[in-house]
């Protein structure tokens, strides 16, 4: 065991403090917290949330923010729900208190992240931030406060509180009467002994002054009988007046309270009380957390509660038993005292009588909790788990627009049972729709502890709020929906390209009538006029997509001139679009590099689809076509599987990784055409080649809506 003391004046250095001392002098007084109004964390701009200015305490160690610090939240998950964590960390390591962002992880029913609390790390949680799938901009309505929460964070205080008189009142009020008690039977005693030595003279001053109090006709006698009947009806316990006790304590004007500690369980009718420094007085008040109900039987006049060994029996305020449903176990009761005898059994048995008002209320249900709202088309679809409380019989949900409601009657009531979903339909897209939850108890009354969630419902969810990779079903190939994924997302521009490989066609058939031999006997690999550009361009049906882009162009028409998989019968590519998603589909203006063959340098055309070059797909050619996308920053990232379609209707394995042609020539070469091989990395082949893979891109606006869930592929559907 050691001492400690501080802090005294150094002689020589034989007094230094540390920084821990301090601290820990510091923590005596000042509980950890923040101050009152000080950083509640606020909304801001699309998904930022501020942290505002203020000052904290935690284990001794100061903290103040001068200025508002802007925390950027990650964006929300495209299907799941998340939550996460504002918390103000004290680091013993890194010597240092900090506002920080805990990041919860995506669920159907996500928790927010723990806060720390170890030797070298505390934590203050200043709020919980829900951050629903789909969500662009977090509201204040999403954000929970969580500064007054002692469990978590907390408003400094000092340590040492102001003292509870209530324990000192009780002692006094109990020495009062003790002492009255004790007192006045020393002053009878003396009073009766002071009589046989007073003198004549004395006696007789005193005989007459008590004659004068008594007033005319009224001697000390008479005094004395009166006051013996007072006393005498005052002693009954029978209540000859049928005075109540609330009508006693009224008169006596008792304010005298008690709070049971303790309940237990006697037996089947009796629950005994403890409370400390109790004393009875007529009308005095007890509550208690009830153990168990009234008593349904035979003698529900036994029903009672036991303080100091004696009983009270529980009656109501007309001196009627209660019915077994007069609350609930768990429920806080408070009852009225009094000595005045209750029915039958109590009375038999010496009980006094323990009033209890009729309608009183019973113990408020636990809120529910994870309370979240989905969107839907012209629906929000709720969540939410039910408390493990015994008091919970069920939830109303009120929904309103313009704002949350304040009270069960304040909007329109949606849902009232015990479940833990609901679907909210019939609404208006692009309304804002407010719900809070009420739960409530077996006597319908409502918890008030705020729980809201809202929700804007939509025909379906921008484009443009989907994360990069996220799958969608745009357009047709051999009769079967086209799987695309979002490759880039720069403004309004939504670059798409297919999720695998749709077909194995030819870059560009051989051109027999051209002079250039390479291209006579291997194709032409100038994109802009190749075979595979006017295909992937072209709405026409089976056989009518091919026109001739140059005079000795070809047509990819048979294995003369294509290695494999000839394509001048089949259908253009746009022609397995519907009219709506033609529509969608932008026109850009593309770079592509020329061979050297026909001048070099790059070159520009409009189209909307086309082939990826090296650039946008990482890779380092002969040329700059464009800008990377956002989805290829490795060799993973660019390799492509072949599709069931693919295999099926143009050869190769389904599931197998695929090379894919590049828009990208080989800038010596007159029919080379740079390739993703199958490892991701960069390749050639020629052109002819009719084992090349096709994965095309393709241009939509960040408004287009596409379905609010995914089917079973993970695949959106585009509206």
């Amino acid at each position: 065991m050691a001492e400690s003391s501080g802090f005294f004046r150094s002689v020589g250095g034989d007094r230094k403090y540390t920084v821990d001392f301090l601290a820990e002098w510091v923590a005596s007084f000042l509980s950890n917290g923040v101050y009152t109004d000080a950083l509640a964390v606020t909304a801001d701009a699309n998904m930022q949330v501020l942290v505002p200015s203020g000052q904290a305490w935690i284990n001794g160690y100061y903290y103040r923010s001068d200025a508002d610090i802007p925390f950027q939240i990650r964006n929300a998950d495209g299907v799941l729900n998340r939550k996460d964590t504002v918390v103000l960390r004290w680091d013993l390591n890194k010597r240092s208190i900090s506002a920080q962002i805990l990041t919860g992880a995506p669920a159907s029913n996500p928790v927010a992240p723990a806060i720390v609390r170890t030797a070298e790390q505390y934590d203050l949680k200043l709020a919980e931030i829900s951050v629903p799938a789909g969500t662009t901009a977090i509201t204040q309505s999403l954000i929970t406060d969580t500064r007054l929460d002692n469990n978590v964070c907390g408003i400094v205080h000092a340590v040492v509180d102001r003292i509870d008189t209530t324990t000192f009142y009780n002692q006094i009020a109990a020495d009062l009467a003790e002492f009255k008690s004790t007192n006045e039977s020393d002053f009878t005693a003396w009073f009766n002994g002071i009589k046989n030595i007073l003198d004549e003279n004395a006696a007789g001053n005193l005989l007459a002054k008590i004659n004068d109090l008594a007033g005319d006709g009224r001697t000390t006698e008479t005094v004395k009988a009166n006051a013996d009947t007072i006393a005498a009806h005052v002693a009954r316990t029978d209540n000859p007046h049928g005075v109540t006790a609330e009508q006693a304590g009224a008169v006596k004007g008792n304010t005298a309270s008690y709070r049971a500690t303790a309940v237990t369980s006697t037996d089947a009718w009796s629950q005994t009380l403890t409370i400390p420094n109790f004393i009875f007085s007529e009308g005095c008040q007890v509550t208690f957390k009830a153990v168990q109900t009234p008593k349904d039987d035979s003698t529900p006049d036994a029903t009672r509660v036991i303080i100091n060994g004696k009983g009270y029996c529980l009656l109501d305020t007309k001196r009627g038993t209660l019915p077994s449903d007069a609350w609930v176990i768990g429920a806080a009761v408070t009852v009225t005292l009094s000595n005045d005898a209750p029915l039958g059994w109590g009375a038999a048995n010496g009980c006094g009588t323990a009033f209890f008002k009729q309608g009183g209320y019973g113990t408020l249900a636990a809120q529910i909790n994870n309370f979240y709202a989905t969107i839907g088309d012209a629906s929000v679809r709720l969540t939410w788990s039910n408390p493990a409380d015994g008091n919970y019989a069920g939830v109303v949900i009120i929904r309103k627009t313009g704002g949350y409601p304040s009270k069960v009657l304040d909007g329109t009531k949606i849902y009232d049972g015990t479940g833990t979903s609901f679907t909210d339909t019939g609404l208006t897209n692009g309304t804002q729709y407010y719900y809070r939850a009420f739960s409530y108890n077996s006597k319908k009354e409502y918890q008030t502890e705020y729980c809201v969630a809202t929700m804007t419902p939509l025909h379906g969810y921008q484009l443009g709020t989907f994360p990069v990779g996220t799958k969608l079903k745009f357009g047709s190939i051999f009769g079967n929906p086209i799987v695309m994924k979002i490759a880039n997302k720069s403004g309004s521009d939504i670059t798409l390209i297919a999720d695998g490989v749709l077909a194995r066609y030819a870059f560009d058939a051989k051109e027999p009538s051209n002079s250039v031999t390479d291209r006579k006997n291997y194709g032409n690999n100038r994109y802009t006029l190749s075979n595979i550009h006017q295909w992937l361009n072209s709405e026409a049906g089976a056989g009518s997509w091919y026109v001739a882009q140059h005079s000795v162009d070809q047509a990819p028409d048979s294995t003369s001139v294509v290695s494999a998989n000839p394509y001048k019968s089949v259908a253009g590519f746009l022609n397995g679009f519907s009219v709506k998603e033609k529509n969608y589909l932008k026109t850009k203006t593309i770079t592509v590099g020329r061979p050297n063959t026909d001048g070099g340098g790059t070159e520009t055309l409009n189209a909307r689809i086309c082939l990826p070059s090296g650039t946008e797909v990482g890779l380092s050619t002969d040329y700059t076509e464009g800008s990377q996308l956002q989805a290829f920053s490795d060799n993973n990232s660019r390799i492509a599987y072949e599709t069931a379609d693919c295999a099926a209707n143009t050869g190769g394995t389904a599931g197998a990784a695929q090379y894919y042609w590049l828009r990208t020539p080989y800038a010596s070469r007159a029919y080379s055409v740079r390739v993703v091989c199958s490892d991701g990395t960069l390749g050639d082949y020629d052109a002819y080649s009719g084992t090349g893979g096709v994965r095309p891109l393709c241009f939509l606006d960040s408004s287009v809506l596409i379905s609010l869930t995914p089917d079973a592929s993970g695949a959106y559907t585009v509206l």
